[in-house]
């Protein structure tokens, strides 16, 4: 693995360490250590060292990784002359501190004991890397500070996160997980270079079919050759595998190695991939009782009356939202309860959930969730955008598997339409149900608060979102149907509706590889026997 760490350190702190590392500031300036002498020791005497980390790194070649670190005291003026301090580091990956000893040059730096004096009051800490030439994920390793002595304490930042980045170039299928559904005829798996870089060479890539419930000759056949080709200029092939057979009952699953005899290394984790072929067909949406509509406020003559101090009649005087107004399970008259992992129930003062039922009308939705870091990102994250796809009908953009165009969406496993979305959150068994799909109209609309305007409130974010400030900003797919007027003047429905944070809705052309939303799944709460 060639390494590469990264991390940032703030300019002005940047600058702050090089006039403390250096031996001066200005042209003839130098820092000045507090004396034992000075007038100010008697208010120094009392000052208690703090030790803390600044943590910096840069791109090495391979076989020159480094991981950089910088140990300081927040305050020289506490360290009296002759009298050092201590403090102990260790390097971890993922809670272990054996992992890493692949990593380091030298495995006895994978701990130590730094001491810090009034003449050293910061050591620049460096640990170097090896390389081992295989493709491998990206590692973090974390530094961890402890136990001071000479009467120092932590200071406010005594861990870090470093990422020892991969730039060995080797194999994986970038599609994980292929998911097709029953009206499709072929299924694709991507297999492209880690980091993505052209070959410079015609690279065969060798595989192996696993069967698994889907059956060779049954439900698929095999190409014929045992490799595929990545061209000279090219960082990507596709294997293609065609479907055969009547349409499954229940989903079937098949898996697809790479091999060792290919010309490059194979990524590490990253050479094994899941086919499935499923019989998704969507769960009609069954009929539900109305949820209300959230408007607490009243028309006048002129303007609203925000206290609905108005005549009897209008909308703030007549159902839950004037009757039920305890907010502890939802605004407005409207009722939730947090699911758990399994679909079981959890109190209202739970601070993780995954999905949400609808006390109201009985339907439970996914939560959607939310990280900043793509590598922490999960499927079902707030932000992903997805083309709309949908097989029976044949509406939308046909996910291609190939990674390219609208495919190129970046997605784990390349869920890059809302049905493949739909059929994996029903494969992973999403708070233990299986009939999940995409809502329709008049589903969504029934949890929008008409009350407000504010998207977070608007969609109930406090509930059905993970990070109420990150809401999917091209809007949200349904499932209905919308009529567009064509050139001849007649109408067709070749649109789909999408609801926005606001909950306000719009036609969305599906064919559009420019138009992509979020998804946010609903189900009618109990899983078909079969």
């Amino acid at each position: 693995m060639k390494v590469t760490s990264h991390s940032k350190i703030p300019t002005l702190l940047a600058a702050s360490l090089s006039c403390l590392m250096l031996a001066g500031c200005g042209v003839d300036d130098k820092p000045t250590l507090p004396s034992s002498h000075t007038s100010s020791e008697s208010n120094t005497d009392n000052k208690t060292p703090e030790i803390s980390l600044i943590n910096f790194s840069y791109s090495t070649s391979e076989g020159d990784g480094e991981l950089s670190y910088i140990v300081t005291v927040k305050d020289i003026t506490t360290l009296k002359a002759g009298k050092p301090v201590t403090i102990k580091y260790q390097l971890e990956e993922n809670g272990s501190t054996d992992s890493i000893l692949d990593l380091l040059k030298d495995p006895s730096q994978q701990s130590g004991t730094l001491t810090l004096t009034s003449e050293k009051p910061q050591i620049d800490l460096k640990i170097p890397l090896k390389s081992d030439n295989q493709a491998t994920e990206d590692r973090k390793i974390t530094i961890i500070l402890s136990e001071p002595t000479g009467g120092a304490k932590l200071g406010e930042v005594t861990t870090t996160e470093s990422t020892v980045k991969n730039t060995d170039l080797g194999l994986q299928i970038s599609n994980a997980t292929a998911i097709k559904g029953n009206a499709e005829t072929t299924l694709d798996f991507t297999v492209s270079t880690s980091p993505k870089q052209a070959v410079t060479q015609d690279t065969k890539v060798f595989f192996e079919v696993v069967p698994g419930t889907a059956r060779e000759g049954v439900d698929y056949t095999l190409p014929k050759n045992n490799f595929v080709v990545i061209k000279k200029g090219q960082d990507s092939v596709t294997i293609p595998i065609t479907l055969i057979g009547e349409e499954p009952k229940t989903s079937k699953t098949f898996n697809i190695n790479l091999l060792n005899d290919s010309q490059l290394p194979l990524f590490k984790g990253l050479s094994s991939g899941t086919a499935t072929i499923s019989n998704y067909v969507a769960e009609p949406a069954k009929r539900t009782l109305l949820n209300d509509t959230g408007v607490t406020f009243s028309g006048q003559t002129v303007g609203n009356d925000t206290d609905c101090m108005s005549k009897e009649g209008q909308d703030c005087n007549i159902g839950r939202d004037n009757t039920d107004t305890d907010e502890v399970d939802g605004i407005a008259g409207f009722s939730f309860t947090k699911l758990d992992d399994e679909g079981q129930e959890l109190p209202v003062n739970a601070t993780q959930w995954r999905c949400v039922k609808d006390n109201v009308t009985g339907l439970v939705w996914e939560r959607k969730t939310f990280n900043e870091k793509q590598e922490d990102k999960d499927f079902q994250d707030a932000k992903y955008e997805y083309g709309y796809y949908n097989s029976q009908t044949q509406t939308g953009i046909k996910d291609t598997g190939k990674n390219e165009g609208q495919d190129g969406c970046g997605l784990a496993g390349d869920i890059c339409s809302t049905e493949q979305y739909v059929i994996h959150a029903n494969t992973q068994n999403l708070c233990g149900l299986t009939n999940w799909r995409l809502p329709t109209r008049f589903e969504i609309f029934n949890i929008v608060n008409l009350g407000s305007k504010a998207g977070n409130k608007a969609l109930h974010a406090d509930w059905l979102f993970s990070n109420p400030d990150n809401l999917p900003s091209s809007g949200i797919w349904t499932s209905s149907p919308a009529v567009s007027k064509t050139a001849d003047g007649s109408y067709q429905f070749d649109r789909i509706w999408t609801v926005y944070n606001d909950g306000s809705f719009s036609k969305s052309d599906p064919t559009s590889s420019w138009n992509s939303a979020g998804v946010i799944l609903v189900s009618n709460g109990e899983t078909p026997q079969p």
